[in-house]
């Protein structure tokens, strides 16, 4: 049996007596701002690919896709090894330089679940994190899940 993040997470909120309740909510808030930090930088990636991208089978590569299809261009540092690049940024609003760069470099993730977890309870466990709040003058902390 594999045990998930989230069990581990249960069993912490017990011994530290914080409702499961009120730190899901905190890992949900978490992951929707990690998401909404990264969707600007995926729609500009995923937008450049589809402009290189000829078949619709190849859509979901848009993370590495370039790299692939263009090894040389990005291996060597040299945008103009790209078909209309610069037609290409220039159609984007981007400078055609500032564009490659942002497409040569790594892109963004999520956080592994495990991380954001890691991180509530990290914040929890601060001299000034809010483990008082989440506890202080509530019956809840003492009820079991």
């Amino acid at each position: 049996m594999t045990v998930t993040p989230e069990h581990h997470a249960r069993q912490r909120a017990i011994q530290l007596g914080i409702p499961i309740a009120t730190l899901r909510d905190w890992y949900r808030e978490l992951r929707q701002t990690a998401r909404a930090s990264v969707e600007f930088e995926w729609s500009i990636r995923q937008e450049v690919w589809e402009r290189y991208c000829y078949t619709a089978d190849c859509r979901d590569f848009w993370r590495h896709g370039m790299w692939v299809r263009f090894p040389d261009a990005f291996g060597e540092g040299d945008q103009d090894l790209i078909p209309d690049w610069d037609l290409t940024a220039d159609e984007m609003g981007w400078d055609a330089q500032e564009l490659f760069d942002f497409i040569a470099a790594d892109y963004s993730r999520l956080p592994p679940a495990a991380e954001t977890w890691q991180h509530i309870f990290d914040q929890l466990e601060t001299e000034d994190g809010p483990l008082a709040t989440v506890t202080a003058g509530t019956d809840e902390a003492d009820e079991p899940f």
